[in-house]
C-alpha cells in the first residue's frame, strides 16, 4: 500500500502488486482515474514525444482543466506511475524475448558446426535437394593476433574515459577542475 499525501485535506492510498506479480499488472488501474483524465491518458499513448504540435495540445488539455491543482497533480502521479509500470513491464518482456533469441542463435551456431564438420568429415562438398542447398566454402580471411604485445602501435587504438565516479568526488572535495562543473537538477519524486 502506498499512501500519496497532497496536503492535509488530500490523502490517496493505492494498493500495489507484489513484486513477483506478472507483466501486465499495473499498480493503478486507469478505471480509477477521471474521466477526464482517461481521455488524456489515450491521447497521450497515441502521441509520438517528438510530436510538437501533438504535445502542445496535451499540455494546452492539462492546462484548461477544471480540476483542483491537488486532483490534477494525483491524477497525472497516477498516470506516471502507469506509464512507468508499462515500461518496466516492457522491458522485462524485451529481456526474456532477448533471451530466446540468444538461445536460438546459439543452437544455430552449434548446429552449423556440427553439419560442417560431419560433411567434411564424409568429404562431401555440396548436397542440393528441391528447398535447400549446403555447401562448404572457404571463408574470407580474418586476423588472428598470436601476440599483442608485438603489434605495432599502428595497429592499436586507445580509447579513453572519462571517469565520472572519480571526477565528482573531486569536484564534492571542492577541487577546481577545467572542463567540469556540477550541476544541481531537479527530480520529480513520487510516493
Amino acid at each position: 500500500m502506498t499512501t500519496t499525501s497532497v496536503d492535509e485535506s488530500i490523502s490517496v492510498t493505492v494498493s500495489e502488486p507484489p513484486d513477483d506479480a506478472a507483466g501486465g499488472v499495473l499498480p493503478i488501474t486507469l478505471a480509477r482515474l477521471t474521466g477526464e483524465f482517461l481521455d488524456f491518458v489515450n491521447k497521450l499513448a497515441d502521441t509520438d514525444p517528438s510530436d510538437v504540435p501533438a504535445v502542445a495540445e496535451l499540455e494546452a488539455l492539462l492546462d484548461g482543466s477544471v480540476t483542483a491543482i491537488q486532483d490534477k497533480t494525483v491524477a497525472i502521479a497516477a498516470v506516471i506511475r502507469e506509464f512507468e509500470a508499462r515500461a518496466e513491464g516492457a522491458q522485462t518482456e524485451a529481456e526474456r524475448i532477448a533471451t530466446h533469441a540468444q538461445a536460438a542463435r546459439s543452437r544455430a551456431v552449434w548446429l552449423r558446426g556440427y553439419l560442417l564438420k560431419n560433411l567434411e568429415l564424409l568429404g562431401v562438398q555440396r548436397i542440393e535437394t528441391a528447398t535447400t542447398v549446403v555447401a562448404i566454402r572457404r571463408s574470407p580471411p580474418s586476423v588472428q593476433v598470436l601476440d599483442e604485445e608485438q603489434i605495432p602501435d599502428a595497429f592499436k587504438q586507445v580509447v579513453t574515459s572519462v571517469d565520472k565516479t572519480l571526477l565528482k568526488r573531486a569536484l564534492l572535495d571542492r577541487q577546481a577542475i577545467a572542463g567540469a562543473r556540477l550541476v544541481h537538477g531537479r527530480h520529480l519524486v513520487i510516493r
